[in-house]
């Protein structure tokens, strides 16, 4: 080989002489990850049932089934979220956060709960554990649909719109009925 410059051989001796840090345990399967995640919260049962529900109950409901205010109840959930998402962040999370960002990219934008991806998962990892992934990736359900954040609907909307001028031949409201789907005209 080449001889390299000192200054060169030092760097990588350097680098080469660096220790790594451990790797995340990776012996976890992903259902253990998502059970380890949800036992971050303080009361991983009422984050599941606001968060994860894709009937989602109001907080009204909630603190009605548990006694509390409301208020109570957000405030609840809004800390246990913020505890959730943060321990996402750890290195022992590492194999959670790449299913968060592959259901990312087999999802999309906007899907249909009854979409054949939806199913997969589902059957992979169990009903429940797929809809604490899903709120971990970002997505609600809206109008009918799964989508990435609250604006995703609409996002795609206004794209289509922009894509043909306006120059829609039939409504959307009317083809997303056809497909199947409820929708709020409001919102369409």
């Amino acid at each position: 080989g080449e001889d390299l410059p000192g200054a060169v051989r030092k760097e990588v001796d350097a680098l080469v002489a660096t220790r790594l840090p451990e790797p995340p345990n990776l012996d976890l399967s992903l259902t253990d990850l998502i059970d380890s995640i949800v036992r971050e919260a303080t009361e991983p049962e009422l984050l599941i049932a606001r968060e994860c529900n894709p009937e989602r109950p109001t907080l009204e409901e909630l603190g009605q089934q548990r006694g509390v205010t409301r208020e109570r109840i957000r405030q609840k959930v809004a800390k246990d979220a913020g505890k959730v998402r943060a321990a996402l962040g750890a290195s022992r999370y590492q194999g959670l956060r790449w299913a968060v960002e592959r259901l990312q990219s087999e999802l999309g934008r906007l899907t249909s709960p009854t979409s054949q991806t939806v199913a997969d998962w589902s059957d992979r990892i169990g009903a429940e554990r797929f809809q604490i992934l899903r709120w971990l990736g970002g997505y609600v359900y809206r109008d009918g649909w799964i989508a990435h954040g609250a604006g995703a609907l609409e996002d795609l909307t206004a794209a289509l719109d922009s894509a043909i001028d306006g120059a829609w031949l039939v409504r959307a409201p009317d083809v997303l009925t056809g497909l199947g789907m409820d929708v709020d005209s409001s919102t369409a």
